[in-house]
């Protein structure tokens, strides 16, 4: 039972390694094949508009679209649009805050932070949009402190989750997009 059980994992191990995944979190890892034999893909990040009154959003979305994209060996941060193949764009669209929960004062303890937001990946060459989102919603929720600067920092803690999040969404389906062009 045990030879069986150690053959069995064996035989896991070998199949997985085989099929061609590649993990976009590891992938600058040894051994991994998309970025030891490609040359890197020139990519240009806009800056996003902002179309909210929440000032200075659109430069932490940015932020971390950068902080998230240099993880890759197969993306190359390019400083001016005419040397990038891909141009991504994007923007805030909305913000608003929903109160969650209420004191007996009917006061909000707990808000959520609702942002609606679109962006595009473009084909400089060509002027074609590889892949778009027109619509990605995303929220997280913060609670009211006793005075104003807490609660500030509560709302900041949560858009900066917003921010990360949509970076990480952003990030992998590039990394997969690149990943598929050696493929076709």
């Amino acid at each position: 039972m045990k030879i069986f059980n150690l053959l069995l994992v064996l035989l896991m191990a070998w199949g997985l390694s085989g099929c061609g995944y590649s993990n976009p979190y590891n992938s600058d890892m040894p051994g991994v094949a998309d970025d030891q034999h490609r040359e890197a893909v020139p990519i240009f990040v806009s800056m996003w508009k902002n179309n909210t009154s929440e000032l200075g959003f659109q430069s932490i979305i940015y932020q971390e679209l950068i902080k998230w994209l240099k993880k890759s060996k197969m993306i190359k941060l390019v400083q001016n649009r005419q040397e990038a193949r891909y141009i991504l764009n994007g923007a805030v669209r909305s913000i608003r805050y929903e109160g969650l929960s209420y004191d007996a004062d009917d006061n909000a303890v707990e808000i959520r932070a609702v942002t609606r937001l679109s962006y595009e990946l473009r084909d400089r060459e060509t002027d074609e949009i590889v892949w778009q989102q027109a619509n990605l919603v995303r929220r997280d929720n913060f609670t009211v402190g006793n005075d104003s600067v807490i609660t500030s920092d509560n709302k900041r803690t949560a858009l900066m989750a917003i921010s990360s999040d949509i970076a990480q969404v952003i990030y992998t389906k590039i990394y997969f997009t690149i990943s598929r062009l050696d493929q076709s």
